[in-house]
């Protein structure tokens, strides 16, 4: 297998196929691969950056952005299967700021966010399992 098969840290991964224009697109960054050797994978795009201009983290936030989703999502090509080529994704402007320092605040805050998004999620599949039980235990389903 070719060297630059292989992810890097801060490289993307992008679905290249799906059956939903939500979908198309969908991106993750590499963050920390542990020193393992890593392929993206089938109907993906490997996007690597280019001289290291995008931060590690930066990144995913920057192709989950709107203005770059719709740009994507208007690239897709196909009927029941929509499809992008690396030659139509490498059409999509990315506005981004070039500072490393500004890129790092914005991936660490919007990291926080999702943080406590994650935590509220979890409190709130809690109190959900919390008021089943207690609806199980309130009205049985066992009745004479």
């Amino acid at each position: 297998m070719k060297e630059d098969a292989f992810c890097e840290e801060g490289d993307i991964v992008l679905a290249d196929a799906s059956e939903d224009v939500d979908d198309i697109g969908k991106a993750i960054e590499i963050v920390d691969i542990g020193g393992q050797r890593l392929v993206s994978g089938l109907h993906t795009i490997l996007a690597s950056r280019i001289d290291h201009r995008i931060v590690v983290g930066f990144g995913a936030y920057l192709y989950a952005s709107s203005g770059v989703r719709k740009q994507i999502q208007q690239r897709a090509q196909g009927a029941k299967v929509l499809g992008i080529s690396k030659t139509q994704l490498a059409e999509v402007e990315l506005a981004y700021p070039t500072e490393a320092r500004e890129q790092q605040k914005i991936a660490h805050c919007l990291s926080s966010l999702d943080e406590v998004i994650g935590l509220e999620s979890h409190k709130l599949d809690a109190l959900k399992n919390l008021k089943k039980g207690l609806m199980q235990q309130l009205f049985p389903q066992d009745v004479a």
